[in-house]
């Protein structure tokens, strides 16, 4: 029990580290030698998990859901033997995907339902200290776009992505457990309007598409009575208020929520002026102008790291040197994906996510607390699969992946107890 104490704290210190390790680097000019520290926690983490599982410490729990990231590594493996590049690269690939499902795989082993909520009370301190460090950037540092990225980096660019996850994850845990009669709904609002007020601050125009499929989620999936329709009601009111802040703030983009305001985006083919694709047309771009066709490509892609970036040189593929700079295709997670894996990659790493909705339904856990959050959580992964790269970053990844794992930990639990 001492071993599974050890390995707790590891996964704690795992997902604080990454919480505020950016800011560190980025603001205060850290070595980017410690963005990689995790990489050590992560193999301490499956080594000490394993060496459980051998002593019969633990019991080996059983997750069908990881079939589909296995699957995807065989074939994207297959792949990249077919266009075989050099043997780092597949290795370095690896890392940056999976890296996450190794920890979804321990947190589920290891972690309680105990831990669950104290890492929720963390999370809940670290709010606050982020909304007085957004605010302090916003107002004192004069700091917007972008480059708002509270605890994640002060004036770094696309910091704010890894602030949306945080944010919505907030949102959500507020939102369930005020469903669950925890928290009142004072606090529930005052978490969804900092949220939102942060949100407008940071150009984060997807957190208001992401509230609105929160809400329809709450409304599926809660049962139906005058308190829930209330918040509802208040939080589309919250959403048009975060509107007209960012409205008053960034004129050019006041109607993103318009049809109009869609398709022109849709239809334009760059992301800013920096790259010849966006997320809309990334796929279909890369398909007919660089993989001209081709079928196998367009199927299993170049395979797992023949595409792969990073700031070392002797970790940067021969695609990436060709066309990274060019489509920016690393910024977009579905996009690199299509690239190393094709289409078959996409649909199996989305079935994972799918899979654990799955799960829930079938345990009938939908009213659990943290199996529900990890049900309003699963469509946030998949918007976030299309819009960006937070599901390859560590910044969240960690955090995103643990609360994934509350089903089959609540599972354990029930199967402990009985």
């Amino acid at each position: 029990m001492k071993s599974k104490n050890t390995l707790k704290i590891v996964i704690y210190i795992e997902i604080i580290y990454n919480l505020f390790i950016k800011l560190l680097i980025n603001d205060y000019n850290l070595s980017s030698f410690f963005n990689y520290l995790t990489d050590f926690f992560n193999i301490v983490l499956l080594i000490g998990t394993l060496l459980l599982f051998k002593k019969k410490s633990i019991n080996r729990i059983k997750v069908k859901s990881l079939l589909f990231p296995i699957l995807l590594l065989f074939i994207s493996l297959f792949s990249f033997a077919l266009d075989y590049t050099s043997f780092i690269l597949p290795i370095w690939a690896i890392r940056n995907i999976y890296r996450f499902f190794v920890f979804f795989y321990c947190s589920i082993n290891i972690l309680e339902k105990e831990d669950l909520k104290k890492i929720f009370n963390i999370l809940e301190k670290v709010y606050i200290i982020n909304f007085i460090l957004c605010m302090y950037e916003y107002y004192i540092k004069g700091i917007k776009y972008d480059n708002l990225g509270g605890i994640f980096g002060n004036n770094t660019l696309g910091g704010n992505g890894p602030l949306n996850v945080f944010l919505v994850i907030m949102i959500i845990y507020a939102i369930v457990c005020f469903f669950k009669k925890e928290k009142s709904i004072v606090y529930t609002l005052f978490i969804i309007i900092t949220a939102i007020v942060i949100g407008s601050y940071a150009e984060l125009k997807i957190i208001y598409i992401e509230l609105i499929v929160i809400l329809i989620t709450y409304f599926i999936i809660t049962t139906k009575s005058f308190k829930n329709l209330l918040l509802i009601i208040i939080s589309v009111i919250v959403l048009s208020f975060g509107l007209n802040i960012y409205s008053s703030i960034y004129s050019e983009n006041k109607d993103i929520l318009s049809f109009e305001f869609v398709e022109t985006y849709s239809k334009n083919s760059t992301y800013g002026s920096q790259t010849i694709i966006n997320r809309f047309s990334g796929i279909p771009i890369i398909r007919k102008q660089i993989f001209l066709e081709n079928k196998k490509y367009n199927i299993i892609g170049l395979g797992l790291g023949n595409a792969e970036t990073t700031q070392f040189d002797d970790f940067q593929s021969n695609f990436y040197r060709k066309y990274g700079n060019l489509t920016k295709y690393q910024w977009f997670f579905h996009i690199f994906l299509f690239i190393e894996c094709g289409y078959i990659g996409i649909v199996l790493y989305l079935m994972f996510f799918i899979s654990i909705a799955l799960y829930i339904i079938k345990n009938k856990q939908i009213n659990e607390k943290y199996s529900m959050i990890t049900m309003f959580l699963i469509p946030i992964c998949i918007i976030m699969f299309f819009y960006n790269n937070t599901l390859r970053v560590e910044t969240m990844g960690y955090m995103i992946f643990c609360i994934l794992a509350s089903p089959y930990i609540i599972k354990k639990g029930e199967k402990n107890e009985g």
